[in-house]
């Protein structure tokens, strides 16, 4: 009988009860905050890091979440019995650690022979960011619980993620001006005219598709249905939607979906910013 241990890294935004609950692992990933090091989701809370950022001279910085430390995740799992190890993590096109935690089940086997042939880790490339991966993650520990096979959790998990795009609108320019992603200049101008970006994750890469002026429109600007929402300020993402929906009338809101955003990935956005994880209903 197969027993599945599904692991994620701190950047998939899973509340930590709901990971407790279903026995997920959540790997932190390092951060750096004007040379201070800390460790995402153990050294602060969410809000604890909006005050952080607010007052840090320069935008944080994250480290790859060491070989070493996924081959202690694994032989923990592998210690406990576990047949099957899936670690979901963030996309590879902004983060080298899908490359650290393959070489994290070399090292593993490297350093315990024994345990080849007893127990398998598939490592997945997300290629996507937040609650993108980990809401799925968590999908898939319930259906480890359903006693479904790691070959339908594994085609669950591909499936979900060719069919994924994210979308993410910031209601100011302080932090995407911080990070280097647009000039300074244009971040200056974007705030006077109340302009609005609109950008898409889709498959690890991300675009800007559209620029609107003002929150509201942001949102009517979406015309598919809509699977999560990411958010920092809570109140104001009930406000914009809620008020949209009998204008726009064209997206379905999983209201249960509405997260405050965590750490790293709004690091290039501002708390305010608000996103969308939208599944397409067909393969491209």
């Amino acid at each position: 009988m197969q027993r599945i241990k599904m692991m994620t890294d701190s950047a998939s935004d899973l509340p930590r009860e709901s990971a407790q609950e279903l026995g997920i692992d959540i790997i932190p990933i390092p951060i750096a905050v004007d040379g201070q090091g800390y460790l995402e989701g153990v050294d602060f809370t969410p809000r604890e890091f909006y005050s952080i950022m607010q007052s840090a001279k320069e935008i944080p910085t994250t480290s790859q979440i060491s070989p070493v430390t996924y081959c202690e995740y694994y032989y923990r799992a592998y210690q406990e019995g576990y047949t099957d190890i899936i670690l979901v993590g963030i996309s590879s096109t902004a983060s080298a650690t899908y490359l650290r935690a393959k070489d994290g089940v070399e090292l593993f086997f490297d350093n315990c022979p024994d345990a080849k042939g007893k127990i398998n880790i598939h490592i997945v490339d997300s290629k996507t960011f937040s609650l993108g991966y980990g809401y799925p993650v968590m999908q898939a520990a319930k259906m480890s619980r359903e006693e479904k096979t790691v070959e339908e959790i594994l085609t669950f998990l591909q499936d979900w993620f060719e069919r994924l795009d994210i979308y993410i609108t910031a209601f100011s320019f302080e932090f995407i001006k911080k990070s280097g992603r647009i000039s300074c200049a244009a971040g200056i101008v974007g705030e006077a005219l109340g302009i609005r970006p609109i950008i898409q994750i889709r498959q690890g890469e991300m675009k800007i598709i559209a620029k609107t002026r003002g929150s509201q429109h942001n949102i009517l600007s979406f015309n598919y249905i809509f699977f999560a929402v990411l958010i920092l300020s809570v109140t104001s993402c009930h406000r914009i939607l809620f008020q949209s929906q009998p204008v726009n009338g064209k997206f379905q809101l999983r209201r249960n979906c509405i997260h405050r955003i965590q750490r790293i990935n709004h690091r290039f956005c501002h708390p305010g910013a608000i996103s969308f994880s939208i599944m397409h209903p067909i393969f491209r």
